[in-house]
């Protein structure tokens, strides 16, 4: 009788516990989700009119920059340096739930691919820092991968936000470097004659290969040009 009766609140501890940690793991969901939110809305001009000109290269103050923006530096539009900020402000906004129990224990299908079949070796705020910028990488890519014309200014432009957004992260945050936005960056700033070989190498990933493969035709500023499309994983 006392080993049914122990056996039962085995069971029922085993249960209680099996619910509390589904809860924790939809609430960091949740949570993850919403501190996303922002990073979302700053992304969404990717798609717009205005920087779909910018793209193509034919904004309204093109001609007076096509030969400026190919001889110098751009530098990163109002979307991208907002998407900074909203990364930048992370640690802050984490701060106040750093001394939770809980905080440390962030569920494994939420952390980063180099996070998630290991123990965690870090604190609560790198676990989470890192899985928001992640996310935040992913989501941008999954933007860029929908523009559907890209010019040698407009590759120019993007190598320069894609890059503005990796040193936010690498440097701004402490993070890792994202490999992905490091390869774009290769991809985008590649001239049209490298372009061709370098995606063929072997040498960037083959989602981002098959995303930008279409830069192989030329425009006439002489840098990887065409429609660009496909599908960004996480």
């Amino acid at each position: 009788m006392e080993l049914l009766i122990g056996g039962g609140l085995l069971a029922g501890l085993s249960l209680a516990r099996s619910e509390v940690l589904s809860l924790l793991t939809r609430s960091q969901r949740l949570a993850l989700n919403r501190l996303l939110a922002p990073h979302a809305l700053a992304i969404q001009p990717v798609q717009s009119a205005a920087l779909a000109a910018v793209w193509r290269g034919d904004g309204p103050h093109a001609a007076g920059m096509a030969e400026a923006m190919l001889a110098f530096s751009a530098t990163p539009q109002e979307y991208i340096t907002q998407l900074g900020e909203h990364l930048l402000a992370l640690p802050q906004l984490l701060e106040p739930f750093a001394a939770s129990p809980t905080f440390d224990h962030l569920h494994r299908s939420m952390r980063p691919p180099w996070r998630a079949d290991a123990d965690a070796d870090a604190d609560g705020g790198t676990l989470w820092l890192e899985a928001i910028g992640h996310r935040t990488v992913s989501l941008l890519l999954e933007s860029i991968s929908q523009i559907r014309s890209l010019s040698a200014i407009g590759s120019k432009q993007l190598a320069a936000d894609v890059t503005y957004i990796d040193n936010i992260l690498s440097g701004g945050l402490g993070l890792p470097q994202d490999d992905r936005l490091v390869q774009l960056a290769r991809l985008l700033t590649a001239s049209a004659e490298e372009l061709p070989a370098l995606l063929a190498s072997g040498e960037v990933t083959s989602v981002l290969s098959a995303t930008l493969r279409r830069l192989r035709a030329t425009n006439g500023g002489g840098g990887p040009a065409a429609d660009a499309g496909g599908d960004q994983g996480a």
